[in-house]
């Protein structure tokens, strides 16, 4: 009957190594993750909000950055959906709006409390960022939308300066961004502030116009921008040499 204890030794072995494969990452989850896959049986809580993916990214803040479909799976065995990034302080949230992942930004926040999702909407990087901030970067409708709609009524946010003393819609406009811009116009707050000034003195107007942004000069002009203060648009577009901005300041209705 020797082989009874010998079988249960092994079991007992097997079963201790299962055990501590858990309590570490597995070295090729970065992969795992990018490729889409993530088995949740391979997910620890043990390690699962630690650096395990490059640039010392945890695998909640690398599936949401890449806009993973392993992110739910993620999320369920135990991953935060608000631990920042301790380098960059950044969050989940806004590795996601930052690379225009719409469908990770909307479930890191379903996976919050409503009354805690506008809260972590006007979380800051460190740079002053909020998650609009990042969005304006690339001109990200859908997620401007997504934000908008889990804000509950907290729409500071919308307004907010970053560390450059920048807001979206500045932001924005000087990319170019029409459809984003339009999007932040349908906002009573941002039309009351779209003639505030950046710290270099321009406006969102002016700073479309400074970077040749027709199409921005133009939603913001029919949405009632003052295109005489801080200085003169058309002015500035002269200076520039930029006729076609120029050609939509003096008729803001034609065809681009």
């Amino acid at each position: 009957m020797l082989f009874l204890p010998i079988l249960s030794l092994l079991l007992t072995v097997a079963a201790s190594d299962g055990a501590s494969a858990s309590d570490s990452p597995p070295s090729d989850l970065g992969t795992l993750i990018q490729d889409n896959f993530v088995s949740p049986d391979i997910l620890s809580p043990t390690w699962i909000n630690d650096p395990c993916c490059p640039n010392n990214l945890n695998a909640v803040q690398f599936a949401a950055k890449l806009n993973s479909k392993a992110l739910p799976a993620i999320l369920a065995a135990g991953g935060s959906p608000t631990q920042m990034h301790e380098e960059t302080q950044t969050s989940p949230l806004h590795f996601a709006c930052r690379e225009g992942s719409w469908q990770s930004a909307k479930e890191l926040l379903l996976s919050l409390p409503a009354a805690a999702r506008a809260k972590e909407i006007a979380r800051l990087d460190e740079h002053g960022n909020n998650a609009l901030h990042l969005a304006a970067l690339t001109g990200q409708v859908a997620v401007a939308t997504l934000l908008i709609k889990h804000s509950d009524t907290d729409l500071a946010f919308l307004t907010a300066v970053n560390g450059n003393g920048n807001t979206p819609l500045q932001i924005g406009a000087y990319f170019g961004f029409e459809k984003f811009l339009l999007k932040l116009l349908n906002q009573p707050s941002v039309v009351a502030t779209m003639n505030d000034l950046a710290p270099n003195g321009r406006n969102a107007l002016t700073l479309a116009v400074s970077n040749n942004q027709a199409k921005a000069v133009q939603a913001l002009l029919l949405a009632g921008a003052d295109a005489s203060s801080p200085v003169s648009a058309a002015d500035l577009a002269v200076e520039k040499g930029h006729d076609a901005i120029l050609n939509v300041l003096v008729n803001p209705h034609q065809e681009l």
